[in-house]
């Protein structure tokens, strides 16, 4: 199948366009500019747009999995699809949850780079489906794209932020071992290999897909790639990390991946082209309900497991960022086939 087909016709496209991307834009850049001008958030504020993505958006983005690829495949689910992704999420999930307990270190480093391989897939899926005609022909630029997308947001913020980086990682493997402080993150040397590594293979992309872009329709293509790549370097140079991931993962991350999902269910496709958003909204949030509050029952017992108990709002914050790595890892193994079944590499 190819990408432009799973999406649908041009009017289904200029809607989830239009769902999708202008707000992300606009609050990213006044966050931005905020930030610019001194205006800090401190103390528990600080988490609020990261845990409000447990009910808006955040959480329940991956919650429509059991139904996902029996869509993507214009078939109804059935009791043996639905049990496939269930043991999928209760196997890898549950392995993953072990791992946190065993090597709490080792497993936050294994989040980031999961987290940068997901949203980088999320990003280059919507930037080749509701384009118009691409400026991201092959594999290669795609995989490219792919790296400096979900990179910006795990690599980016260590840059600006070093410090409080290290004290997301310390607090979060710290609910499991007392010792973890993760200075060799943030070291210098690390952080101007990491970052500028990133901002060669970000340029290079840019220059690949310009020349690449041949038609007026690609070149458009390029440029809304251009102008986001540049927008979140900025945004998460000077916003806040828990702030930024907080607004990032809801606002831009989450919405895309529902608007992927909405194209795929014919009802909210429909709904979509004649523009009764709210009809869209609805059906995606009653899909996904049950599984998401099964989550918050999870994210309930992990608070109740870490042997470092949860005291503060930063530790709830860390207990969520583990929950989320849990369930990323079955998630990132759906949303891969599902890249496969429409044809995205």
């Amino acid at each position: 199948m190819a990408v432009s087909a799973a999406v649908g016709d041009g009017r289904l496209r200029r809607r989830l366009a239009r769902a999708v991307f202008p707000l992300p834009w606009v609050v990213l850049a006044a966050a931005a500019a905020v930030s610019l001008f001194g205006v800090g958030v401190a103390g528990p504020a600080r988490y609020v747009p990261l845990l409000l993505s447990v009910a808006v958006l955040g959480l329940p983005h991956g919650a429509l999995d059991h139904v996902t690829l029996s869509r993507a495949r214009n078939t109804s689910p059935t009791l043996r699809s639905l049990a496939a992704v269930g043991l999928l999420y209760l196997v890898l999930g549950g392995l993953y949850a072990v791992g946190w307990f065993v090597a709490p270190a080792a497993a936050f480093v294994a989040f980031l780079l999961l987290t940068w391989i997901h949203w980088g897939q999320g990003d280059v899926y919507l930037l080749v489906a509701l384009a118009e005609e691409t400026h991201l022909r092959t594999r290669g630029q795609r995989l490219l794209a792919a790296v400096v997308r979900g990179g910006i947001p795990m690599v980016v913020p260590l840059v600006g932020f070093p410090e409080v980086y290290r004290r997301v990682a310390a607090t979060t493997a710290g609910l499991f071992v007392a010792d973890a402080s993760f200075a060799w993150l943030v070291a210098p040397t690390v952080r101007a290999a990491v970052g500028g590594t990133l901002a060669a293979l970000t340029v290079a992309s840019l220059l690949v897909g310009w020349r690449r872009a041949t038609t007026a329709a690609s070149r458009d293509a390029w440029r809304l790639d251009a102008c986001e790549s540049v927008l979140l370097w900025a945004f998460f140079l000077v916003v806040p990390p828990l702030v930024a991931i907080g607004l990032y993962f809801s606002l831009w991350h989450s919405a895309r991946h529902l608007a992927r999902l909405a194209a795929l269910d014919s009802t909210a496709a429909t709904a979509l082209r004649r523009g009764r958003y709210r009809t869209v909204v609805a059906r995606l949030g009653r899909d996904a309900l049950p599984t998401t509050l099964g989550a918050v029952v999870v994210f309930a017992a992990l608070a109740l497991a870490v042997p470092a108990g949860v005291g503060s709002v930063e530790a709830v914050a860390s207990v969520y960022l583990v929950l989320l790595a849990v369930l990323t890892l079955p998630h990132v193994v759906v949303v891969t086939m599902l890249d496969r079944l429409q044809g995205l590499w």
